[in-house]
Protein backbone atom coordinates (compact mmCIF):
# COMPACT_ATOMS: atom_id res chain seq x y z
CA UNK A 1 0.00 0.00 0.00
CA UNK A 2 1.28 3.78 -1.09
CA UNK A 3 2.58 5.92 2.06
CA UNK A 4 0.09 8.62 1.82
CA UNK A 5 -2.97 8.64 -0.79
CA UNK A 6 -2.30 13.00 -1.33
CA UNK A 7 -0.15 13.18 -3.78
CA UNK A 8 -0.38 17.27 -3.16
CA UNK A 9 -0.70 17.85 0.62
CA UNK A 10 -1.09 21.78 -0.60
CA UNK A 11 -4.75 21.05 -2.49
CA UNK A 12 -6.30 19.87 1.01
CA UNK A 13 -4.48 22.46 3.66
CA UNK A 14 -2.09 25.56 2.81
CA UNK A 15 -0.50 28.24 5.10
CA UNK A 16 -0.30 31.65 3.17
CA UNK A 17 1.33 34.13 4.80
CA UNK A 18 0.03 37.95 3.06
CA UNK A 19 0.77 41.80 3.58
CA UNK A 20 -2.34 43.78 4.61
CA UNK A 21 -3.43 46.95 2.10
CA UNK A 22 -6.50 48.21 3.91
CA UNK A 23 -8.13 48.09 0.76
CA UNK A 24 -11.35 46.81 -0.16
CA UNK A 25 -11.47 43.07 -1.94
CA UNK A 26 -8.20 41.91 -1.42
CA UNK A 27 -7.44 38.72 -2.86
CA UNK A 28 -5.20 36.31 -1.51
CA UNK A 29 -4.88 33.02 -3.22
CA UNK A 30 -3.93 29.65 -1.92
CA UNK A 31 -3.90 27.51 -4.90
CA UNK A 32 -7.74 25.87 -3.91
CA UNK A 33 -11.53 26.97 -2.90
CA UNK A 34 -10.99 26.41 1.16
CA UNK A 35 -13.80 26.37 3.15
CA UNK A 36 -11.94 26.94 6.54
CA UNK A 37 -10.00 30.06 6.75
CA UNK A 38 -8.44 30.74 10.01
CA UNK A 39 -6.61 34.13 9.80
CA UNK A 40 -3.81 35.76 12.25
CA UNK A 41 -2.20 39.18 12.38
CA UNK A 42 1.23 38.57 13.53
CA UNK A 43 1.72 42.53 14.02
CA UNK A 44 -1.04 42.97 16.53
CA UNK A 45 -2.47 41.67 19.66
CA UNK A 46 -5.90 41.10 17.36
CA UNK A 47 -8.10 38.07 17.96
CA UNK A 48 -7.60 35.48 15.94
CA UNK A 49 -10.09 35.35 13.26
CA UNK A 50 -12.01 32.01 12.18
CA UNK A 51 -14.37 31.86 8.74
CA UNK A 52 -15.78 29.29 7.58
CA UNK A 53 -18.11 28.17 4.30
CA UNK A 54 -20.82 26.29 6.25
CA UNK A 55 -21.83 29.35 7.91
CA UNK A 56 -21.00 31.55 5.39
CA UNK A 57 -18.68 34.30 4.69
CA UNK A 58 -18.38 37.73 7.28
CA UNK A 59 -19.50 35.15 10.39
CA UNK A 60 -16.35 35.67 12.52
CA UNK A 61 -15.03 33.50 15.48
CA UNK A 62 -12.25 33.63 17.24
CA UNK A 63 -10.61 31.33 18.57
CA UNK A 64 -8.65 33.23 21.69
CA UNK A 65 -12.07 34.70 23.03
CA UNK A 66 -15.55 32.66 24.27
CA UNK A 67 -17.14 35.31 22.28
CA UNK A 68 -20.32 34.48 20.43
CA UNK A 69 -20.35 35.04 16.02
CA UNK A 70 -20.72 38.62 14.72
CA UNK A 71 -21.39 39.47 11.16
CA UNK A 72 -18.84 41.59 9.92
CA UNK A 73 -18.99 42.57 6.08
CA UNK A 74 -15.47 43.79 6.21
CA UNK A 75 -13.35 40.88 6.81
CA UNK A 76 -13.58 37.63 4.77
CA UNK A 77 -16.28 38.33 1.76
CA UNK A 78 -15.83 35.45 -0.28
CA UNK A 79 -14.39 32.11 -1.10
CA UNK A 80 -13.04 32.00 -4.73
CA UNK A 81 -11.83 29.44 -6.72
CA UNK A 82 -7.99 30.08 -5.68
CA UNK A 83 -8.44 31.83 -2.07
CA UNK A 84 -10.48 34.12 -0.65
CA UNK A 85 -11.11 37.65 -0.65
CA UNK A 86 -10.93 40.32 2.39
CA UNK A 87 -11.97 43.83 3.02
CA UNK A 88 -10.73 46.73 5.15
CA UNK A 89 -10.99 45.56 8.87
CA UNK A 90 -7.91 45.84 10.73
CA UNK A 91 -7.81 42.03 12.14
CA UNK A 92 -7.71 40.52 8.42
CA UNK A 93 -6.23 43.25 6.05
CA UNK A 94 -4.35 46.26 8.30
CA UNK A 95 -2.02 48.73 5.23
CA UNK A 96 1.41 46.94 5.83
CA UNK A 97 1.22 44.40 8.52
CA UNK A 98 1.95 40.95 8.03
CA UNK A 99 -0.68 38.37 8.62
CA UNK A 100 -0.77 34.57 8.23
CA UNK A 101 -3.79 32.14 7.29
CA UNK A 102 -4.01 28.53 7.34
CA UNK A 103 -6.59 27.25 4.99
CA UNK A 104 -8.59 23.40 4.59
CA UNK A 105 -10.61 22.33 1.89
CA UNK A 106 -14.04 20.69 2.87
CA UNK A 107 -16.27 19.66 0.17
CA UNK A 108 -16.63 23.28 -1.47
CA UNK A 109 -19.76 24.15 0.65
CA UNK A 110 -21.67 21.70 -0.01
CA UNK A 111 -23.21 20.21 2.94
CA UNK A 112 -25.11 17.29 3.99
CA UNK A 113 -28.43 17.77 5.99
CA UNK A 114 -29.82 16.00 8.51
CA UNK A 115 -33.10 16.98 10.87
CA UNK A 116 -33.49 16.61 14.34
CA UNK A 117 -34.25 13.43 15.65
CA UNK A 118 -35.43 12.55 19.12
CA UNK A 119 -32.72 14.60 20.84
CA UNK A 120 -30.21 14.14 17.87
CA UNK A 121 -29.49 17.77 16.82
CA UNK A 122 -30.32 19.22 13.60
CA UNK A 123 -27.91 20.17 11.39
CA UNK A 124 -25.12 19.38 8.78
CA UNK A 125 -21.82 18.49 7.30
CA UNK A 126 -19.52 18.91 5.07
CA UNK A 127 -16.47 16.26 4.67
CA UNK A 128 -13.22 15.99 2.83
CA UNK A 129 -12.49 12.25 4.05
CA UNK A 130 -9.46 12.28 1.68
CA UNK A 131 -7.80 14.70 4.11
CA UNK A 132 -9.66 14.06 7.02
CA UNK A 133 -10.99 17.06 7.87
CA UNK A 134 -14.91 18.24 8.43
CA UNK A 135 -17.25 20.78 9.07
CA UNK A 136 -20.09 20.28 11.15
CA UNK A 137 -23.29 22.41 12.12
CA UNK A 138 -26.05 21.99 14.09
CA UNK A 139 -28.47 23.14 16.38
CA UNK A 140 -28.40 21.78 19.84
CA UNK A 141 -31.08 19.62 21.80
CA UNK A 142 -30.05 20.39 25.19
CA UNK A 143 -30.33 16.66 25.84
CA UNK A 144 -27.93 13.66 24.94
CA UNK A 145 -27.48 13.43 21.22
CA UNK A 146 -25.68 12.18 18.62
CA UNK A 147 -24.48 14.04 15.36
CA UNK A 148 -23.16 12.99 11.90
CA UNK A 149 -19.69 14.21 10.90
CA UNK A 150 -18.84 12.45 7.47
CA UNK A 151 -15.65 11.52 7.69
CA UNK A 152 -16.27 7.73 7.49
CA UNK A 153 -13.52 7.14 10.12
CA UNK A 154 -13.31 8.02 14.18
CA UNK A 155 -12.08 11.65 14.42
CA UNK A 156 -9.27 12.41 16.42
CA UNK A 157 -10.05 15.84 17.45
CA UNK A 158 -13.08 17.56 17.54
CA UNK A 159 -13.16 21.55 18.28
CA UNK A 160 -16.83 22.53 19.32
CA UNK A 161 -17.77 26.48 19.39
CA UNK A 162 -21.19 27.72 20.78
CA UNK A 163 -22.01 30.64 17.54
CA UNK A 164 -24.74 32.12 19.67
CA UNK A 165 -23.47 32.53 23.41
CA UNK A 166 -20.13 33.44 25.05
CA UNK A 167 -19.45 29.55 25.82
CA UNK A 168 -15.53 28.68 25.92
CA UNK A 169 -14.65 26.59 23.25
CA UNK A 170 -14.81 22.90 23.75
CA UNK A 171 -12.12 20.20 22.82
CA UNK A 172 -12.37 16.75 22.05
CA UNK A 173 -8.77 14.82 21.26
CA UNK A 174 -8.35 11.11 21.23
CA UNK A 175 -4.83 11.05 23.06
CA UNK A 176 -5.85 13.90 25.66
CA UNK A 177 -5.87 11.15 28.39
CA UNK A 178 -6.21 7.17 29.21
CA UNK A 179 -10.08 7.31 28.74
CA UNK A 180 -10.19 10.56 26.31
CA UNK A 181 -14.33 10.22 26.43
CA UNK A 182 -14.69 11.31 30.10
CA UNK A 183 -12.59 14.66 29.71
CA UNK A 184 -12.33 17.81 27.64
CA UNK A 185 -9.99 21.01 27.35
CA UNK A 186 -10.91 24.74 26.69
CA UNK A 187 -9.10 26.13 23.44
CA UNK A 188 -9.62 29.95 24.56
CA UNK A 189 -7.78 29.67 28.02
CA UNK A 190 -4.83 27.97 29.74
CA UNK A 191 -7.23 25.60 32.28
CA UNK A 192 -5.97 21.94 32.37
CA UNK A 193 -7.93 18.97 31.17
CA UNK A 194 -11.04 18.27 33.31
CA UNK A 195 -13.22 15.28 33.66
CA UNK A 196 -17.48 16.13 32.91
CA UNK A 197 -19.11 13.47 31.57
CA UNK A 198 -21.65 16.85 30.08
CA UNK A 199 -19.61 17.01 27.38
CA UNK A 200 -19.19 13.92 25.52
CA UNK A 201 -21.33 11.63 27.71
CA UNK A 202 -18.70 9.50 28.24
CA UNK A 203 -18.97 8.38 24.78
CA UNK A 204 -16.43 7.79 22.27
CA UNK A 205 -16.94 9.19 19.00
CA UNK A 206 -17.40 6.23 16.20
CA UNK A 207 -16.64 6.94 12.41
CA UNK A 208 -19.90 8.55 11.96
CA UNK A 209 -20.93 10.60 15.02
CA UNK A 210 -20.25 12.04 17.82
CA UNK A 211 -21.58 12.19 21.18
CA UNK A 212 -22.73 15.83 22.92
CA UNK A 213 -24.52 16.06 26.12
CA UNK A 214 -25.65 18.80 28.51
CA UNK A 215 -22.63 21.18 28.36
CA UNK A 216 -24.23 24.69 27.59
CA UNK A 217 -20.56 24.54 25.41
CA UNK A 218 -21.68 22.26 23.32
CA UNK A 219 -25.65 21.31 23.14
CA UNK A 220 -27.99 24.11 24.84
CA UNK A 221 -31.59 23.73 23.23
CA UNK A 222 -31.94 25.80 20.24
CA UNK A 223 -28.73 27.55 20.32
CA UNK A 224 -26.69 27.24 17.26
CA UNK A 225 -22.83 25.42 17.29
CA UNK A 226 -19.94 24.54 14.78
CA UNK A 227 -17.40 21.67 15.22
CA UNK A 228 -14.52 20.86 12.96
CA UNK A 229 -13.16 18.12 13.16
CA UNK A 230 -10.32 16.24 12.43
CA UNK A 231 -8.46 12.03 11.56
CA UNK A 232 -4.98 11.22 11.26
CA UNK A 233 -4.29 10.78 7.77
CA UNK A 234 -0.93 8.37 6.93
CA UNK A 235 1.43 10.88 5.53
CA UNK A 236 -0.84 14.00 5.93
CA UNK A 237 -1.47 14.78 9.39
CA UNK A 238 -1.21 13.41 12.89
CA UNK A 239 -2.74 13.50 16.45
CA UNK A 240 -0.95 11.95 19.35
CA UNK A 241 0.52 13.41 22.42
CA UNK A 242 4.12 13.74 24.02
CA UNK A 243 5.67 14.19 27.76
CA UNK A 244 7.76 16.84 27.71
CA UNK A 245 11.70 16.33 29.50
CA UNK A 246 12.36 19.85 30.42
CA UNK A 247 15.70 19.36 28.31
CA UNK A 248 16.83 22.06 25.49
CA UNK A 249 17.02 19.37 22.85
CA UNK A 250 13.34 18.82 23.77
CA UNK A 251 11.00 15.59 23.71
CA UNK A 252 11.21 13.87 19.67
CA UNK A 253 7.66 13.73 18.38
CA UNK A 254 7.08 10.97 15.37
CA UNK A 255 4.83 12.47 13.14
CA UNK A 256 6.24 10.28 9.43
CA UNK A 257 6.83 13.34 7.48
CA UNK A 258 7.38 17.33 8.05
CA UNK A 259 4.98 18.70 9.05
CA UNK A 260 3.64 22.16 7.88
CA UNK A 261 1.52 23.17 10.54
CA UNK A 262 2.17 22.13 14.27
Amino acid sequence: MAYTAINDPEQHFNIKLYNGNSQETNHVGIGFQPDFVWIKNRDAADSHCLFDSSRGVTKLISSDVNTAETTDGDTLEAFDSDGFQIDIDDKVNTQMEDFVAWCWLANAGTRTTNSESGDNPAGGYQANTTAGFSIVDYTGTGAVGTMAHGLGAVPDCIIIKNRDEADSWAVYHSSNTSAPATDYLILDTNAATADDATYWNDTAPTSSVFTVTTAHNVNADAEKYIAYCFKSIQGYSKFGSYTGNGAADGTFVYTGFKPAYV
